[in-house]
């Protein structure tokens, strides 16, 4: 898995497996074949192929779209949990600001 820890500019594609203690200013997609633990903080929404893998324990500005992946929530969203497809666990503790809504 790789680590990142600085800034990342504009839009980011994880299309393996990527640990993320930074900030991404764009809007973050995860791949099918992508895998994301999020520490940091992405600061446009974060969207979920099929066959995706995502844990946030950091914080997402913006909605998170979840479209067939694998989705669990520890941390923050300030924006909605949209779940079309895949499967969505938001944790206890965590905080979602907006509303979360299963279309599945």
């Amino acid at each position: 898995m790789t680590e990142e820890q600085g800034k990342i500019e504009g839009d980011l594609l994880v299309d393996d497996s990527l640990r993320l203690h930074g900030m991404v200013t764009g809007h973050t997609t995860v791949t099918s074949d992508g895998v994301l633990a999020l520490h940091g903080m992405c600061c446009s929404g974060l969207t979920l192929e099929a066959g995706s893998h995502v844990r946030v324990h950091g914080m997402v500005n913006g909605d998170v779209v979840n479209k067939g992946g694998d989705l669990a929530v520890h941390g923050m969203v300030n924006g909605d949990v949209i779940t079309t497809a895949g499967k969505t666990s938001i944790d206890s503790d965590a905080v979602i600001r907006g509303e979360v809504r299963d279309n599945t």
